[in-house]
């Protein structure tokens, strides 16, 4: 099939009662190119130029391979030279350029691909210059990327098209080529790159200088310690926050080796370092931190810097100090013990059970009154130190009802058995315990024998 006689209507579908525009499978949405041309202007202006660049080539190139795929299983093709064609007057139809191709070469089997081309009317120049006016800088990226991901669906491989002249530099006109990856070197695999990764380190870089320079907002309200280390770990930032919790300023850290202030030295850093390297990150790693006044607990999360190559570069770190919270914890443990020995060692009966009155604790208090051992209570229905005549009068029953009603039962006097089969006289409160959604998880009870004072 010949590029100029394929019919592109069965690919090119406008639903005009839906709005729909689709190409394939894929909805698309045409806009204007002052609106592209301001969306351009905004990436350049906030993100700056190697960012806004790599978003539009790898718009681009994704809408490349899509309209490459869709063609290729569209259409039965007479050579790749044809599928190729095919999409210069796609991209005319979606009003992206009027482009040209020349000199092309083509050869799956021989993993060959060579074309130079030109870019009649491209919309990316129109913009820049407008925005900008002539600059020294190509400025058809989308193109480039568009071009890069139709060809590699072509080539069934990776291939890059580089713009060589540009109308915005005040060239006659956008020429571009056309290669495998394999033949661009060094500039194709920059290219390449934009396809496929977001420069993370260059990021990392920006918001440490600004921390480490500026002294912006972040470094004089962050309570974290954020650091960077190189690959052998020596630390190459730090901001405010780290040098508060290290008790140094953050330019007597850089410099250091991490491994210094580890409390497990050299072998606690090369542990975490293999790990990122493995893991590529490790969250809230439990740590401990030595400077000049003491070990200090951290909470430490990290990334790997890796650079295009895929190579280990270095770290990023948080650490948030567990200073304070490691002394409340303490504070509550030790409450809580006091509590604690005060439960265990009340001389009235505290019994706790579950939602079946099953005993779930029984202190010293209970062993004393009752006699048995809390051994051999928890586990048990506390029913079975309910006297035969009360049992056969529904008592259980009557305080179940009650307690369900009001969620609790407030001083009730009744008798119970004790272990030597003894009836002793005791007034009793059981509450609810809940859980934090309020659900009633069980109930306590607290018994004081009053035996001795209903005696006549």
């Amino acid at each position: 099939m010949r590029a100029d006689t394929f019919n592109f209507e069965d690919v090119f579908l406008v639903d005009a009662s839906s709005s729909r525009i689709s190409i394939g499978s894929n909805r698309y949405v045409l806009l204007n190119a002052a609106a592209i041309g301001s969306m351009r202007t905004e990436l350049l202006d906030n993100l700056g130029l190697d960012i806004a660049r790599g978003i539009f080539a790898r718009i681009g190139y994704q809408c490349g391979r899509h309209d490459g795929r869709q063609l290729r299983k569209r259409g039965k093709w007479q050579s790749d030279e044809e599928l190729l064609r095919a999409g210069l007057r796609l991209h005319r139809l979606e009003g992206m350029a009027d482009a040209s191709l020349s000199n092309i070469e083509i050869n799956r089997a021989q993993h060959k691909l060579n074309a130079t081309g030109e870019w009649l009317d491209s919309f990316e120049a129109e913009q820049q210059l407008q925005q900008f006016g002539i600059g020294n800088r190509s400025a058809c990226w989308l193109l480039e990327g568009y071009a890069s991901g139709y060809a590699s669906e072509c080539l069934g491989e990776d291939a890059v098209c580089l713009e060589s002249d540009c109308r915005a530099k005040g060239d006659h006109s956008c020429r571009f080529e056309i290669r495998p990856l394999s033949e661009w070197g060094q500039a194709g695999e920059a290219m390449q790159s934009l396809f496929t990764s977001v420069k993370h380190q260059e990021r990392f870089d920006r918001c440490l200088r600004i921390i480490s320079d500026m002294g912006c907002e972040l470094e004089q309200t962050s309570l974290d310690a954020v650091f960077t280390t190189n690959a052998q770990g020596v630390i190459t930032s730090c901001s405010q926050g780290a040098g508060e919790l290290l008790r140094m300023p953050p330019s007597k850290a850089i410099g250091k080796n991490i491994d210094e202030f580890y409390f497990g030295g050299s072998s606690e850093a090369q542990s975490m370092a293999e790990r990122l390297k493995e893991q590529r990150r490790v969250r809230n790693y439990p740590a401990e931190f030595l400077t000049p006044e003491g070990s200090i607990p951290v909470a430490l999360s990290a990334s790997a810097i890796r650079n295009r190559a895929g190579n280990f570069i270095g770290t990023i770190g948080v650490a948030h100090d567990l200073s304070e919270i490691r002394r409340l914890e303490d504070e509550l443990a030790q409450k809580n013990k006091f509590m604690a020995n005060i439960l265990r060692d009340s001389a009235d009966a505290i019994i706790t059970m579950d939602p079946n009155d099953v005993i779930t604790s029984w202190n010293k208090g209970a062993e004393n009154m009752f006699g048995y051992l809390a051994s051999e209570m928890i586990g048990k229905p506390i029913d079975m130190l309910l006297p035969p005549d009360l049992r056969e009068a529904g008592e259980s029953e009557t305080i179940s009802r009650s307690f369900r009603a009001q969620g609790a039962v407030l001083s009730h006097q009744t008798e119970r058995l004790t272990k030597d089969g003894r009836r002793i006289q005791l007034i009793f409160t059981q509450t609810a315990i809940r859980d934090d959604s309020g659900r009633v998880v069980g109930s306590s009870s607290v018994a004081k024998d009053i035996t001795s004072l209903r005696k006549p």
